[in-house]
């Protein structure tokens, strides 16, 4: 199982952080302990691996002027590799490893299509990082 994840909850600013050890799904905190002690119970025995989002345009300032960002994008990375190192899962750190960042104009023409998703190079790019990080893990 590869849960991969966080970068709308970032976008869309209307889900506080929270504090590590909240278990309820209304902080970002404890929406990925619910997620990730329901996979366990769920898949409990199988491989389960946690990948942190890429970067993407605007991850340190504000997307929508109409709501203040409650934190920056490295902080919902730091969520999910926190939370999932609780639970002893192994994570791909995406963020630091994808080879994508959006606000260095050649890489965004490269592999995005719009300075969020990845576009065919993109994916193909991830598709490496995210099968290396696997064999890794075996």
């Amino acid at each position: 199982i590869v849960v991969l994840g966080g970068t709308n909850d970032f976008g869309y600013f209307n889900i506080p952080v929270g504090a590590f050890g909240n278990k309820e799904p209304d902080t970002f905190y404890g929406a990925c302990w619910v997620l990730f002690e329901k996979l366990l119970r769920r898949y409990h025995g199988k491989w389960i691996v946690v990948a942190t989002p890429i970067h993407r345009l605007d991850e340190d300032g504000t997307i929508c002027e109409e709501r203040p960002m409650l934190a920056p994008l490295w902080e919902y990375v730091r969520i999910i590799k926190e939370t999932a190192e609780y639970f002893g899962f192994p994570v791909i750190d995406l963020f630091a490893t994808s080879g994508i960042q959006p606000n260095i104009d050649y890489i965004r023409e490269a592999y995005t299509a719009d300075g969020l998703h990845p576009n065919d190079a993109g994916h193909a790019l991830l598709c490496k990082r995210i099968d290396a990080a696997l064999r890794h893990l075996l």
